[in-house]
């Protein structure tokens, strides 16, 4: 059985980081930085950029950008996988020219006196700020890193389909719920067109249904198919490498 949790990296580049014995000072310059100030408290993602900046290993800071930005952890998991394409976008430039940077020079900046570009890439890194991302691409990032973490053999996982192609899963919510949380969250609108479960067989291949009885739409599997690799693609990932096979399901909740 495979089990590919988010905590497993991939080859990143080796960078020059500094020791700093206390988060006091650079705590008090992230209070006064808005786009961070302005981040719910609690926030994953506040606190991964705090513990980012704080980072004395490159091993710590690509765990803080793992857990600030789906993102990146899909993109070290199909590293692993050696599905990541050969060119798999502009944000992955971004994650490695942050990875590639001092992290004095980054608390240089928070603090003020360094360059404001590093700020603004901070931003781009853990899409916040100026930089923030569309919700509905945070359900799907998710729904992708649920699925990879499957085990092969194991439980199977409950997804979504809405319409423009956006998947969602559920972590053990009902269908019914998971279309209730999906707007509450701010992900999207609208009911969803579909809705089944995914089981992995392998490394690289999946079996689903469309059989959820919560949802009346009429959609092809084809289309769900398409929908996933879409978004595998968009994600970094060679989604002509990943096989989905469609198993006819009397229904599920």
């Amino acid at each position: 059985m495979m089990n590919l949790a988010p905590e497993r990296r991939g080859t990143v580049t080796t960078v020059q980081t500094a020791m700093t014995t206390s988060s006091g000072p650079l705590s008090q310059a992230l209070a006064l930085w808005k786009p961070w100030a302005q981040l719910p408290p609690g926030s994953e993602v506040r606190q991964a950029i705090e513990d980012f900046l704080m980072a004395t290993t490159c091993e710590r800071r690509c765990a803080a950008l793992e857990r600030g930005n789906p993102l990146f952890r899909l993109h070290n998991i199909y590293r692993e996988l050696e599905i990541l394409r050969a060119d798999p976008g502009e944000k992955a430039r971004e994650f490695s020219t942050l990875l590639a940077t001092a992290s004095s020079d980054l608390q240089s900046a928070v603090r003020g006196s360094g360059s404001p570009g590093l700020l603004a890439l901070l931003q781009q890194c853990f899409e916040f700020g100026r930089a923030a991302t569309h919700p509905k691409y945070e359900a799907v990032r998710l729904c992708l890193l649920e699925m990879w973490r499957l085990d092969a053999g194991g439980p199977s996982m409950k997804y979504a389909l809405y319409p423009n192609g956006i998947v969602n899963s559920g972590a053990g919510k009902t269908h019914e719920e998971m279309a209730r949380e999906f707007v509450a969250l701010g992900y999207g609108g609208g009911l969803p067109q579909a809705g089944g479960q995914i089981f992995r067989t392998g490394a690289l291949t999946f079996t689903f249904d469309i059989g959820s009885t919560a949802f009346r739409g009429s959609v092809q599997p084809a289309n769900v198919v398409a929908a996933i690799q879409r978004w595998m693609r968009a994600t970094g990932a060679e989604e002509s490498n990943v096989r989905f096979t469609y198993r006819p399901s009397a229904g599920t909740r």
